[in-house]
């Protein structure tokens, strides 16, 4: 079996798809705050395998994804999976102004910015979600 090691800053953030996925897929890894290593693209998280390193978040969520069996059974499934995975994205990336001041990094009223952009863009995302989730998953319960 091959040696994990995920290495992401210490929050839920870009890396926590992938912490779900080891978890979900009962592998086990390593998990490492953010240390003073080098890492191919400068940024985090990343993520070893037997040494090598992976750097971007959705890049090592897809890899963990295929390699778990959670990626989709066929190309079209395949697809949707990495459709969700940029969509959530996008998500992380509206959201961005409000989580850098929940997490201490930028300055701002907190509660402006939860009722300004983090309502709003969880209400969107989440919108999406369930209408795909209906599209998707209903059929196979009729």
């Amino acid at each position: 079996m091959p040696s994990y090691k995920l290495t992401y800053f210490d929050t839920q953030g870009f890396a926590e798809v992938s912490r779900q996925l080891f978890i979900l897929s009962d592998t086990p890894f390593e998990s490492h705050e953010r240390t003073g290593q080098s890492t191919p693209f400068g940024k985090m998280p990343v993520l070893e395998v037997d040494g090598k390193q992976l750097p971007q978040s959705f890049a090592i969520a897809r890899y963990l994804a295929r390699k778990f069996g959670y990626a989709g059974k066929t190309e079209w499934e395949e697809a949707w999976v990495d459709a969700l995975g940029d969509q959530f994205k996008d998500y992380l990336n509206e959201l961005l102004p409000f989580l850098r001041v929940a997490w201490g990094t930028a300055t701002g009223d907190l509660e402006e910015l939860r009722m300004s952009i983090g309502e709003p863009v969880k209400d969107k995302f989440f919108g999406i979600l369930e209408k795909q989730a209906e599209l998707f998953f209903l059929p196979f319960y009729l």
